[in-house]
């Protein structure tokens, strides 16, 4: 059996065993990619550092409140577009009593939101992972009078050392840990942590930990660890730290153990989260046509949405805290009952769909530097922007240099349960972290292949740069065979001296993503093999061109606490999608103009009942077409387990090129039962009221549509 042939068996093996789990049925709100990855947790049960990943970069624009609560709105956006689900939720960490849930909200009022919502009165920290995927938590049950304990250094050094010191006891304390002599690099190491939060610091307390854990003493290598991650969870090392403090599990029990292999325990762990959601979504629209003598109302009745959607998520991790072997399964399936009906047709019986996330197994050597992950996977950067089957291997050659390779097929739909055979790619990146200082480089090689031909190939370049408050991620991607910057991307969030702060994001790059096989599109072939056939290199290239849309963005995002109980939100977002000629049989499509969204939000904590959440936005765009204008409200009473969570929004719309608009009432209820930390229950109705009306030399008439939505569902964590 081919390589091929046996990954795509085990692909289909795979779900075969996620809809046995399903048991054949599905559900969810509507269907898309998932946001969450995954949450870990460190530290104590009233100290817990959790670090929550997501299934791709994201731009994290500030908490409310800012420092303490019974829950916490993080604003966080997906930077790669995509469809999403309205909402997705990661089962809470064990061992971490302090938090009640996860939830994404992709439709909640000003943006997004990562919900987390708290059993008690908790103080956070919230810092953006050195990877741009992840958030990382520092929480404290505010209860805790004392403080988080932290390990102090051992012999608490108080004379200042200038760089030059610090950096010679940062090599003597490396080249003694290399050679063994364990006890003249605490002592160098102890020196450099006695001077608390200089560069030097981070690679101090990560050796320090690697100390302790080649010894035997798990407990104070733990410390070190956990100290680290709630210090510096940004710095570029945070990931591998991270790793090390999961290889030497929590601690306390509640985890098998294998039998020892080479004088090591091996430790497995299961985790996951399975839910399921109903929805339905029926409307009655009433049409009038004023034109005519004796107006007729013509009613439409219609079922848009009728559907079971189930969504799993499994993960599998082993350790012996030397080697780490991980499995992950992630995927949906929605069953649908529609049939909706279009003016005495049938337009469909249902459209029954299966996704698949993620569904990889992974590997890392701690010792050895190296890991390798094969399968379903996403990444974002090293020239892959999205999800591919194949396979990522790693090799820290140094702290400070790393060399990856990557190579497989993309994917361009999570429905498809097949390995694209068209296409295929490989890569190179280089990353330079240089120890001690808060920056990291990687510059990457991309070549991907389709029938033959060279699809595209890119170099590129990526930095990174965090220290507390502040977050630089940039990347440019340069197609070689184009001669043109197919992607540029910048994101930057910066503190102010008022206690608020301001992000800032470029983002320049072509829809679909610029490569030769555009040129298929809209052509009677659908493969670049089959074009390559029936037209010259010249006129492929060019039709690739004239396929693809140049759009750029920039977005502001300012976040200002105004008392410990209020805080604002200013966001503005330009953005210009470029037009596309007519070639090749292809009619010309016109670029959208420069497009304009200005939002404004005000979010309150314990005003009307200790725990409560009130939210009120305005906001107003200017599209290509339209002119909108919108205001939200929203708000969370929590009631011991259960939480109401009233909703109202009101947009109008005009026409910039004629006399027609529509106004749209929208006023909704969702209440969430937390039955335990791993089973929570969830009811939504709403009603949509909208309006709409027409008055011009051609046309003169009027549009009403009501439509009641229905929202019923569990999530489960194990």
């Amino acid at each position: 059996m081919s390589a091929h042939a046996a990954f795509e068996a085990l692909l289909k093996i795979a779900l075969a065993l996620l809809l046995l789990f399903w048991a054949g049925n599905a559900g969810a709100q509507r269907g898309g990619d998932k946001v969450l990855a995954d949450a870990s947790a460190a530290g104590t049960i009233d100290c817990p550092t959790v670090t929550i990943h997501f299934t791709g970069p994201i731009r994290y624009s500030g908490a409310a409140p800012t420092d303490q609560g019974m829950d916490v709105r993080l604003r966080v956006e997906m930077v790669q577009p995509g469809v999403r689900p309205n909402r997705d939720f990661l089962p809470v960490p064990g061992g971490t009593p302090l938090v009640r849930s996860i939830v994404y909200e992709a439709d909640a009022v000003g943006g997004p939101v990562l919900a987390i919502t708290f059993r008690t009165l908790t103080r956070f920290e919230i810092a953006l992972g050195h990877d741009s995927q992840s958030l990382v938590l520092s929480l404290r049950n505010i209860a805790l009078q004392d403080g988080c304990p932290v390990e102090q250094a051992a012999d608490g050094a108080v004379a200042p050392l200038d760089g030059d010191e610090l950096r010679r006891l940062q090599t003597v304390a490396e080249e003694a840990v290399a050679a063994g002599q364990y006890e003249a690099a605490s002592d160098a190491l102890d020196r450099i942590l006695g001077q608390r939060d200089t560069d030097y610091a981070p690679r101090a307390l990560e050796l320090s930990g690697m100390i302790h854990e080649r010894r035997g003493e798990r407990g104070p290598a733990r410390l070190r660890y956990e100290e680290y991650l709630r210090r510096f969870p940004g710095s570029p090392g945070a990931d591998r730290v991270g790793q090390r403090l999961a290889a030497l599990g929590r601690g306390g029990g509640g985890e098998p153990a294998r039998p020892r292999v080479d004088g090591r325990e091996w430790r497995t762990t299961f985790s996951g989260g399975l839910s399921q959601f109903y929805s339905r979504d029926t409307s009655r629209n009433v049409f009038v046509d004023a034109r005519r003598r004796d107006p007729i109302e013509e009613i439409d009745r219609r079922v848009n949405i009728d559907q079971l959607l189930t969504a799993i998520d499994i993960n599998m991790a082993t350790t012996n805290g030397e080697t780490r072997f991980s499995a992950r399964a992630a995927g949906s399936y929605t069953l649908d009952w529609r049939p909706v009906t279009l003016v005495g047709s049938s337009r469909s019986s249902g459209d029954d769909t299966q996704r698949i996330a993620a569904l990889y197994i992974d590997t890392q050597h701690y010792r050895l530097g190296l890991s390798a992950r094969i399968g379903r996977q996403s990444l974002f950067g090293s020239g892959v922007f999205g999800r591919f089957d194949g396979i990522r291997a790693g090799w820290e050659i140094d702290p400070s240099w790393t060399l990856h390779a990557q190579a497989g097929r993309p994917v361009f739909s999570t429905r498809t349960d097949r390995i694209e055979r068209d296409r295929r790619f490989y890569g190179f990146t280089l990353g330079y972290a240089p120890r001690g200082k808060p920056f990291e480089l990687n510059a990457y090689w991309f070549d991907q292949k389709s029938g033959g031909l060279t699809d595209r190939q890119a170099v590129g370049l990526e930095a990174r740069y965090g220290t507390p408050g502040v977050a630089l991620w940039g990347l440019v991607d340069f197609d070689v065979g184009f001669g043109k910057l197919s992607h540029a991307f910048l994101n930057a969030t910066v503190p102010l001296r008022s206690g608020g702060s301001v992000g800032v994001q470029f983002d320049q790059q072509y829809y679909p993503q610029l490569s030769l096989t555009n040129s298929v599109i809209g052509q009677s072939v659908h493969r670049l093999g089959e074009l390559k056939q029936l037209f010259t290199r010249q006129t492929r290239e060019q039709w690739a061109r004239d396929r693809s849309a140049r759009t750029r963005s920039l977005s502001v995002v300012y976040t200002q606490p105004l008392t410990p109980k209020w805080q604002a939100n200013l966001d503005l977002v330009v953005s210009r999608t470029g037009s596309t000629p007519a070639s090749g049989g292809v009619d010309a499509i016109a670029g959208s103009g420069t497009e304009t969204y200005l939002g404004a939000q005000m979010t309150g904590n314990g005003i009307v009942r200790k725990g409560d959440t009130l939210i009120f936005g305005l906001r107003h765009a200017r599209t290509a077409r339209f002119n909108i204008i919108s205001f939200d409200s929203a708000a969370r009473f929590p009631v011991g387990p259960v939480s109401f969570e009233p909703r109202f929004r009101f947009a109008r719309r005009t026409d910039r090129f004629g006399p027609g608009h529509q106004k749209a009432y929208r006023p909704s209820l969702r209440v969430t039962y937390a039955a335990s930390t791993k089973v929570a229950l969830d009811a939504e109705i709403g009603f949509t009221f909208l309006d709409q009306r027409w008055s011009d030399a051609a046309f003169v008439g009027k549009s009403e549509e009501r439509a009641t939505i229905l929202n019923l569902g569990y999530r489960f964590s194990f």
